[in-house]
């Protein structure tokens, strides 16, 4: 029953279930994921050794403990490239950023805001836990109190989060969530790209996109070309305002490294590459003549 609760999280694709039996929740703001354990990342530096980052109340499943750190899979953020396998995001992280647990229950809120303080207390007064736009949150009895939502905290206990940060976590029209892409794009605008972030404070490209459509109810894969894998191809003139525009080489057409998200016929929205921050930009001034672009749309799957 557990297992099963977990994989709610997940599309209906094809996956590859490793020997463990043992979960936790990510029970820090955010937590980084690393090829190998012993090191954490510069701030803002390209370090090829960061993976990604998982969010607090994310669920893991852990493999391996060495030292301070466990092997984990990232749940939440499906990948296909490490195993030609379609897995939860795999890497290491801090020991203490993990608290193991047998009980996990499917979210019900997600932060819709750049940033929401976790409050020991429904007042605006009350300190608490600082969480980034993306994060799901449970709500075990959907009970509100002067305008704060309960939440079961992942150490347990009781917190409390603005109404107005978070959102119910049920589909909304299509033309909203599209909306929805959007605005959550523009909230991280001017936050500087970090390869492997996904978080309010920095991001990759397709940490970026992924945190969009995560608060909008949808989750897709965490990297660019797992991302165009589980997209509806779609022709450039199919492109609606929430789509994603793909990018690859010449040299290798068909392996997809980057992605940006459509805007409309003259922009996008992009984290474009380390030392830049988010921008949106001419979609002219973007791509030349020469690229070579994929469309895809998480809209209208079957």
């Amino acid at each position: 029953m557990r297992f099963g609760l977990i994989l709610l999280f997940f599309l209906a694709l094809p996956f590859t279930a490793h020997s463990s039996d043992q979960f936790g929740l990510v029970q820090v703001p955010v937590a980084d994921v690393r090829a190998a354990s012993g090191t954490l990342p510069k701030s803002f530096e390209y370090d090829p050794l960061q993976e990604t980052q998982l969010l607090y109340n994310e669920v893991v499943q852990i493999f391996e403990e060495s030292g301070e750190w466990l092997k984990v899979e990232g749940f939440e953020q499906k990948e296909f490239t490490h195993q030609d396998a379609w897995q939860g995001y795999p890497g290491w992280v801090l020991k203490k950023s993990v608290l193991p647990s047998d009980k996990i229950i499917p979210p019900n809120l997600v932060i819709k805001t750049k940033t929401a303080v976790l409050r020991k207390r429904p007042a605006a007064k009350s300190t608490g836990m600082t969480l980034s736009m993306g994060t799901k949150l449970l709500s075990p009895r959907g009970k509100q109190k002067k305008g704060f939502w309960e939440i079961k905290p992942v150490a347990g206990g009781k917190a409390w989060i603005d109404k107005n940060e978070v959102r119910l976590l049920v589909a909304p029209s299509e033309e909203a969530t599209r909306k929805m892409i959007l605005e959550s794009g523009m909230r991280l605008l001017g936050e500087p790209y970090f390869w492997g972030g996904m978080s309010y404070a920095a991001v990759d490209c397709s940490g970026f996109t992924h945190l969009a459509y995560r608060v909008a109810g949808i989750d897709i894969p965490r990297d660019s070309h797992e991302q165009f894998m589980m997209a509806r191809k779609i022709k450039k003139e199919g492109l609606r305002p929430g789509d994603l525009i793909f990018s690859a080489s010449k040299e290798k057409p068909d392996k997809v490294i980057h992605v940006a998200i459509f805007v409309d016929s003259t922009s996008i929205l992009e984290a474009p590459k380390t030392g830049e921050v988010v921008r949106t930009i001419e979609f002219d001034k973007k791509y030349g003549p020469d690229a070579v672009l994929h469309f895809g749309t998480y809209f209208g799957q079957n």
